[in-house]
């Protein structure tokens, strides 16, 4: 088979008389047992796809819904998934894209050709036209389309699933409203209890204890917050000055370098706004103060600086310096993120 792929694939799939195409998918059709053995092979996986693609474009128009959905599950596997080459389907959904009616058609087709079953599966009917644009007036029509279905149970909530899709992603709802399914609902009880999953869902247990996690964490942090504020309020003229003491400003650098991890934000102005009520205050204290924190008499001197980083470690200030430099020299400040991981912080 091999030493003909490029036959199948190309010079068949291509040149095929466009009045052989629908002659040649029937053969396919006919011969389930053969045309799982086709499906196997890339080559012939690949002249189906354009085989179908072709017939679609030259004769759809006068297919029946029956045969262009026979046609399009040529091209996908048994569980409904697509083969189709990015650009086939480009082409197929293009094709139904202008033909709303066609799609309608489809879905029809394939709500009554499972009408038998306790449910019909839609995931499988939207991977077989996965891509294609659904109709602005879809929801209505399922909602009309489930008023015909009334005495099957599995087709009517077939055609409700497909327009509370359709409500809810806001795609193909035109003319749809809640309130227009909810008054079809009302006519029939089978009808409320059908349209009741949709509109009210049971919140698990897991998920109200997440919240509740959340919810106490969220209360932790803002009391955690509003006493730090009340505490740095009094060290504000010292922050400024950068005479405030060596613990304070050490945190303040943390921060700063985003080296807190409950401490959050994608910005300096976020994570000061999330450590303290009066961020914005404190980080322009905490700027100046960086900037005047060479004036300190507590500075490590030269020895000490030397001693700590032979051990990998550095003094608390050696950071808050960087803030300076960063305010400074702001085009350096690549270089000092990628050095201040190399040092363990050192209080006092």
């Amino acid at each position: 088979m091999d030493m003909y792929a490029w036959f199948w694939q190309h010079e068949f799939a291509e040149n095929s008389a466009d009045d052989h195409l629908t002659a040649a998918l029937e053969q396919l059709i006919n011969n389930p047992e053969k045309l799982e053995i086709i499906r196997e092979n890339f080559h012939l996986k690949q002249m189906i796809g354009r085989l179908v693609t072709r017939c679609i474009t030259a004769h759809g128009n006068n297919a029946t819904d029956k045969e262009l959905f026979e046609w399009l599950l040529l091209s996908a596997d048994k569980y409904y998934s697509s083969n189709l080459e990015a650009e086939d389907q480009k082409i197929i959904n293009g094709w139904l894209a202008s033909r709303p009616d066609r799609y309608k058609g489809l879905l029809h087709y394939y709500i009554e050709r499972n009408s038998s079953k306790q449910s019909i599966h839609m995931y499988k009917f939207r991977s077989l036209i996965q891509g294609a644009a659904v109709p602005d007036d879809f929801g209505i029509w399922c909602l009309e389309q489930a008023s015909y279905a009334e005495n099957n149970e599995a087709m009517v909530k077939a055609y409700l699933s497909k327009m509370m899709d359709a409500l809810s992603v806001q795609r193909g709802d035109v003319g749809l409203t809640l309130e227009k399914i909810e008054k079809w609902a009302e006519e029939d009880k089978s009808r409320q209890e059908w349209l009741t999953p949709y509109l009210f869902c049971e919140v698990e247990d897991w998920v109200k204890e997440h919240a509740e996690s959340k919810r106490e964490r969220t209360e932790q942090h803002n009391i955690q917050r509003k006493e730090r504020t009340r505490q740095i309020i009094k060290h504000m003229p010292d922050i400024k000055s950068g005479a405030a003491n060596v613990e304070l400003m050490s945190q303040l650098t943390g921060i700063w370098w985003d080296q807190y991890s409950d401490i959050c934000g994608e910005t300096l102005q976020a994570r000061f706004e999330n450590f303290s009520e009066n961020g914005s205050e404190l980080l322009e204290a905490a700027k100046l103060g960086f900037i005047a924190s060479p004036e300190r008499s507590d500075l490590p001197t030269v020895d000490e600086i030397i001693d700590l980083s032979i051990k990998s470690r550095e003094h608390c200030f050696f950071i808050g310096l960087c803030c300076r430099h960063r305010l400074k020299n702001r085009s350096s400040h690549q270089q000092m993120v990628k050095a201040i991981p190399m040092y363990k912080r050192v209080v006092g």
